[in-house]
């Protein structure tokens, strides 16, 4: 038998082939139960030998579904977001899924714009990392007007759907290690325009102090974006305080990358005089010089979760709402002890016996 072209067989041609109804060949190619397994497998090999398209385009308007998600992210050329929506579109491709990608710079006004767009585009569930938790156009999302998985951040209180990091604990985590190697004069460099993850992570900054009985004059807080060139920028504050911090505790790594660059520019060795340590476990810092401690967020893990969790929502399957994920210490090159008055700490440790 002659093939024919691909995209012009219908269901009609694999009913005329198998000598059943075209019915029974929609019913059978949309995985419904009350098909026999023997008469399923024959009307999906005709399918397969006559090279069967479907009609995607007028199946999502039968079924009422489009079979994709949109999923928006507050900066797609930041690593640890590229690293989210690779394992998302990898979990949405593996279950057919389409992902239609938009970016809201940090902005409220863009992210609305990125929602109703997706929206338009009648997009079957939604994957969001909000900029601001309080914003009011996220209330029909988290009431549920349309499937929706916030993704790393969450307003208080919110209930539905979540997946993303411990920050308190995770800075707490990076404190106890600055604090362990015997750092007393420690900063923090957050994020400009605050959001509920730069809070949490800042809140988990002062509670380690506050327990470790650091007085306030050996703390400060500095703001910055969440970029390089915000981290190295901020060298400059770091650097003019009268009692110069032996440690930084960064909200990001990219910030911490910044700050890594911004001290060698000005001649400060990291760690022997100025230790550094970031927060999320991007790629980039094995490959700095010095390789960036840092709290490592599970990332992969965050966006397949997410993914799975809006496939389940779609598939009316109960699910475990939220799912906040433990981060973990990365121990590198960027942190040692403090320097000792008059010597650096590189010194001071090959003095050691």
């Amino acid at each position: 038998m002659t093939l024919m072209r691909a995209g012009t067989v219908t269901l009609r041609d694999i009913a005329r082939a198998t000598g059943v109804s075209v019915n029974t060949v929609s019913r059978a190619l949309t995985g419904k139960s009350d098909i026999s397994a023997k008469t399923k497998a024959r009307i999906q090999a005709a399918a397969q030998r006559l090279d069967y398209r479907p009609n995607l385009p007028a199946r999502s308007l039968v079924l009422g579904r489009t079979r994709s998600f949109g999923l928006v992210v507050t900066d797609c050329t930041n690593p640890f977001y590229a690293m989210l929506i690779r394992a998302v579109e990898e979990l949405a491709s593996y279950n057919n899924y389409a992902l239609l990608l938009a970016t809201s710079n940090e902005s409220v006004q863009r992210e609305v714009a990125a929602l109703q767009m997706l929206g338009e585009r009648r997009v079957d569930g939604m994957l969001l990392s909000p900029v601001s938790v309080e914003a009011p156009h996220l209330r029909p999302l988290v009431e549920g007007n349309l499937p929706c998985v916030l993704l790393t951040r969450r307003p208080a209180g919110y209930g539905g759907p979540f997946v993303g990091t411990d920050n308190a604990a995770g800075a707490e985590l990076a404190m106890r290690h600055l604090l362990e190697l015997g750092h007393r004069r420690i900063a923090h460099l957050t994020l400009s325009g605050g959001g509920i993850s730069a809070r949490v992570r800042l809140m988990g900054y002062r509670r380690a102090l506050t327990r470790a009985k650091i007085p306030s004059s050996f703390r400060f807080e500095l703001a910055a974006p969440q970029t390089m060139a915000g981290g190295r920028e901020a060298v400059r504050a770091l650097l003019a305080q009268e009692r110069r911090p032996t440690a930084v505790f960064t909200y990001n790594d990219l910030q911490a990358v910044g700050v890594i660059l911004g001290l060698r520019d000005a001649g400060i060795e990291v760690p022997w005089e100025m230790s550094v340590i970031g927060f999320d476990g991007i790629d980039m810092g094995e490959v700095v010089e010095p390789p960036l401690t840092t709290v490592s967020q599970q990332i992969h893990q965050i966006g397949w979760l997410g993914a799975q969790m809006l496939l389940d929502v779609l598939a009316s399957k109960p699910d475990r709402p939220q799912h906040v994920l433990p981060a973990t210490l990365v121990a590198r090159g960027s942190t040692a002890p403090p320097p000792r008055s008059g010597h650096t700490a590189k010194r001071s440790i090959a003095s050691t016996p």
